[in-house]
């Protein structure tokens, strides 16, 4: 009798470890990566540049199944979506990327032709992954809570990437940018703000050599205030149906309103006076906003979920 308790409380011993580190994929749906470029050694304050690449819908090239990958400056509402490659993951968990249009900071060999992206197959410490311009040394593994599941992260050793320690996260990529084995550094730096899907809503990457944490999807240049650093705009009921109402400490005289997507995409603007104001929301779909507020003295941000 004892034999078999002990049995069993190996099997569930085994069990449970395995579920603690389910691997999990790269997204099959939707998903984007919202960035920056610092033009400096540090995003703030410097002038900056908002980014992102959104994954959505199927692509067949040379016979090989593809997720399409967009590309946009998300600071210029003219510039549209550009399609700039493919992107899939193998059953031996490495990611490929086939690049048919240079993007963002990154550089390849060539376009029109794939190239290993990310590789998550039995890393462990001091593994060697031939991805990007060399091969990219693990120094170190942990696990990083992602929505509501804890996902493993890599830190990895790469030697173009020279500011900030950077990881790579399963199902995500680097923290860096989504392209970073095949981006650098040289007097700018890059940094991914939030990723978002349709499983997990939107994980916001915390790069703890900053003098404070990013919690938005994009970076305001200039003036920016924080949410996290001034609790300055509140926005109820949140989550939100139909309408909501916005209230700063602070008097707006000839303000600016403007409700940004999870995608960092411009989807209402209006303006904004007073310290208190109702806006409709209707006729957005559900998902995570970002709410700001701004003049020519400040600018306010809060997040709001709509239902």
């Amino acid at each position: 009798m004892l034999k078999k308790l002990k049995l069993t409380l190996i099997l569930v011993v085994l069990s449970l470890g395995t579920s603690a580190q389910e691997y999990h994929a790269f997204p099959t749906d939707t998903a984007s990566w919202n960035g920056v470029i610092a033009w400096s050694w540090i995003i703030f304050p410097n002038s900056n540049q908002n980014y992102t690449y959104l994954m959505q819908g199927d692509t067949i090239i040379e016979e090989t199944s593809y997720k399409k990958v967009f590309f946009k400056y998300t600071d210029d509402q003219d510039y549209e979506y550009q399609f700039v490659g493919g992107l899939r993951e193998d059953s031996l968990k490495n990611i490929y990327y086939y690049p048919v249009e240079y993007s963002g900071m990154s550089t390849f060999p060539a376009v029109n032709e794939e190239y290993m992206l990310y590789s998550f197959a039995n890393l462990t410490v001091g593994s060697l992954v031939p991805a990007g311009w060399e091969q990219i040394e693990i120094i170190g593994i942990d696990s990083i809570l992602v929505g509501d599941s804890y996902r493993k992260r890599y830190a990895i050793n790469q030697p173009q990437m020279i500011t900030d320690q950077q990881y790579w996260i399963e199902g995500i990529g680097s923290d860096k940018d989504l392209l970073a084995p095949f981006s650098a550094e040289f007097e700018w730096s890059l940094w991914n703000l939030c990723y978002s899907d349709t499983e997990i809503g939107t994980h916001h990457f915390q790069h703890i050599d900053q003098e404070f944490y990013i919690d938005s999807c994009m970076f305001y240049n200039p003036n920016s205030v924080l949410e996290s650093s001034l609790n300055s705009l509140k926005i109820f009921p949140n989550p939100a149906q139909e309408s909501a109402t916005i209230e700063s400490e602070f008097h707006f005289e000839n303000g600016q309103l403007q409700i940004y997507n999870s995608q960092g995409e411009l989807v209402v603007e209006d303006t904004y006076n007073g310290s208190s104001q109702h806006i409709e929301i209707g006729e957005l779909p559900k998902g995570l906003y970002f709410v700001v507020i701004g003049d020519d003295k400040r600018r306010l941000e809060v997040r709001m979920l709509k239902e």
